[in-house]
């Protein structure tokens, strides 16, 4: 009999090998397979303890075999210590994604440092546990009692599926209660926790950059549209000053047409002056033949009414009175024409002197009228092209008040724009580092609660199965007892 009992002992061992493997190893493969993300859940995970209650006496029963608890012992234990060696590699990733956010930006945070305490407190409490274990194997392997798995580690993986929240780091104490396969359960979901948690980070993080980035673009297209109104502005501008120009060159071209204007006329000044003396001598040398025919004929007329009066008064006696006469008229006639030439050369300089003096009037007249005409016109010009300059001066002046006006405006709203926007970007920033504040004290204040609870139903278990091993040990000695006295007698 005994030796049937320690084979079925063996298999239930074995068994219990098994669904702490399947317990322990199945979620720690989906933490590995699959990515944390939020709502996280453990429904795959299969629930291979759920047995008839006469498998789970039957196995208490054949418990008390030396070899398969030593066994079955150090199956959990090179169990617990795989669980440890992937919990540390994870939790050292956590620790290393943790250090490059704080050296990146996110020092400010005072909930970084208390975490990264918790996790090195968790390392620690992993060995503190995994003594503990080597002892209790030590124990297991030498005492008569082993404790088969119960209905608490199948409410564990029911447990493993619920979101988990902590608010402090556990009593030592209270943790080395539990068993090792619960605690890395525990771990690797605190892992995936933390993960969760920095999911949560680099979401706010990106959601930030998204506004930072849309803010650029916002601040890009102001831009753009700013230095679209400067290039209308400037060509705007280019096309005055090119009109300006334009007027100015216009007037130029006015002042060497003027300038060939009173070319022509001193040309034509000139041309008339020449055309006057020409005429002034004809007409001085017309008056000169004309007072010289006019002399002639009355010079030839006085002769021959002289000579008519001479014959006729003349006798041969008067000859010599005659010849005096002739003499006296011929020194008359000399005298009279000396004299008349005189007048007629005092007349004849009289009039050029005349002549000179109304031609210099006539061109002073002129030359006066002209630089008239031409101060005047300048004048004209001057007035109207300062008066046009004066005018689009103050158009320009008015159009640069008010670009600058509006200038001013547009950049002190743009300022207030970007101001508020960071404003608003900043009070999202403290919404959402606030709100993942509230919802980590939430958590860890949930977990703490839980904790309680499954720790008071796992005392209870316990007691319920210790006074049902002491009961189980009570009969099966006293059956053992009865075995051994019937054997022996």
């Amino acid at each position: 009999d005994v030796p049937a009992l320690d084979d079925v002992g063996n298999d239930e061992q074995q068994r219990k090998c098994l669904a702490g493997e399947d317990g322990s190893t199945l979620p720690r493969q989906d933490s590995v397979d699959r990515s944390p993300s939020y709502g996280v859940s453990f429904d795959s995970v299969p629930r291979q303890r759920a047995e008839p209650p006469e498998e789970i006496v039957s196995s208490v029963q054949s418990n008390y075999d030396d070899e398969s608890v030593v066994s079955g012992s150090a199956k959990q234990k090179s169990d617990f210590q795989a669980l440890k060696t992937e919990v540390e590699y994870r939790l050292s990733n956590i620790l290393d994604c943790t250090d490059s956010q704080l050296s990146s930006g996110c020092e400010g945070e005072p909930s970084e440092q208390p975490a990264k305490g918790k996790v090195k407190d968790l390392f620690s409490y992993l060995d503190q546990v995994e003594l503990k274990c080597e002892k209790g194997a030590f124990k297991g392997a030498t005492g008569p009692v082993a404790v088969l798995p119960s209905e608490s580690d199948r409410s564990e993986l029911d447990f493993a599926a619920e979101p988990d929240y902590i608010e402090a780091v556990p009593k030592m104490n209270d943790l080395l209660e539990l068993p090792p396969h619960q605690l890395a359960r525990r771990v690797i979901k605190l892992s995936l926790r933390a993960n969760e948690l920095s999911n949560a980070m680099q979401l706010s993080k990106n959601h930030i950059a998204t506004v930072r980035a849309d803010k650029a673009k916002a601040i890009r297209t102001e831009k753009c549209a700013l230095q679209g109104k400067l290039k209308e502005q400037k060509k705007h501008y280019e096309d005055i000053i090119g009109r300006h120009q334009e007027f100015i060159d216009q007037l130029i071209k006015d002042k060497s047409g003027l300038c060939d204007k009173v070319t022509q006329l001193t040309r034509r000044l000139d041309s008339q002056n020449q055309s006057w003396e020409h005429r002034l001598k004809t007409e001085l040398e017309r008056a000169r033949d004309t007072a010289l025919a006019a002399e002639k004929i009355r010079r030839e007329k006085w002769v021959r009414e002289n000579t008519k009066k001479i014959k006729e008064l003349t006798v041969k006696g008067l000859e010599l009175e005659i010849n005096k006469m002739t003499a006296t008229h011929q020194k008359e006639i000399g005298e009279l024409k000396r004299q008349h030439k005189d007048e007629l050369m005092c007349a004849l300089e009289e009039l050029k002197l005349q002549y000179e003096q109304k031609e210099a009037d006539v061109r002073q007249g002129l030359v006066k009228e002209r630089e008239t005409t031409i101060e005047r016109e300048r004048q004209a010009l001057l007035e109207r092209f300062d008066r046009q300059v004066t005018e689009e001066r103050n158009i320009f002046e008015q159009q640069r008040q008010h670009l600058l006006s509006e200038f001013d405006l547009e950049k002190e709203r743009l300022q207030k724009e970007a101001a508020r926007k960071a404003q608003y970007a900043e009070s999202q920033l403290e919404d959402l580092k606030r709100e993942n504040t509230k919802n980590l004290d939430f958590a860890q204040k949930e977990y703490v609660q839980m904790l309680k609870q499954r720790e008071a139903k796992h005392q209870d278990e316990l007691e319920k199965l210790q006074k049902q091993f002491e009961s189980d040990f009570a009969i099966w000695k006293r059956e053992h007892e009865r075995k051994s006295k019937v054997e022996l007698e």
